[in-house]
């Protein structure tokens, strides 16, 4: 029997020029370095912008009311009567001299902030016009009624048992 043989690799000569080098790759921090720079450019102007509105309301926060009542005034309800829009234009005019004179209490902010939050989807009624103008005024709050703001109904609240 024969058995059968394998043939050896052919061998290869060496060259005498040695291995190309390896390419280097793409320089490192290219474009995410270049995105980071630029949107952190792009976040300090943002901050300088809010930084600097902040700093123009705090000296003349009568600009930041004069536009929510010419947004008020764009968006009255069906059902709020000549003299209720009158009386609330001639209110905000003696507000914003005292807040010009810096005679507004924060308190009386914060309840404009509220008022015009709770108002800010869709039209204003006849029952925010009513809390505005009393806020103007220089007027006490307005009680809760039965109905809660905008017609809501109040949720009871649960009596709190004492601790032992």
């Amino acid at each position: 029997m024969e058995t059968p043989t394998s043939t050896p690799p052919p061998i290869v000569p060496r060259s005498s020029t040695p291995p190309a080098p390896i390419e280097p790759g793409p320089p490192r921090g290219g474009c995410a370095r270049g995105g980071l720079i630029g949107c952190g450019v792009a976040a300090l102007l943002v901050l300088a912008l809010l930084g600097g509105f902040a700093a123009y309301v705090r000296r003349k926060p009568e600009a930041l009311t004069d536009w929510i009542m010419r947004r008020v005034e764009s968006g009255y309800a069906s059902d709020v009567t000549t003299s209720e829009k009158e009386r609330l234009q001639s209110a905000y005019a003696k507000f914003r001299v005292r807040l010009q004179e810096r005679r507004v209490p924060r308190g009386d902010l914060e309840r404009l902030r509220t008022i015009m939050s709770s108002a800010a989807m869709g039209t204003i009624s006849r029952g925010d016009v009513r809390n505005l103008t009393e806020l103007f005024e220089g007027g006490e709050p307005p009680r809760p009624t039965p109905e809660g703001p905008r017609g809501a109904s109040p949720y009871p609240t649960p009596p709190v048992p004492p601790t032992p």
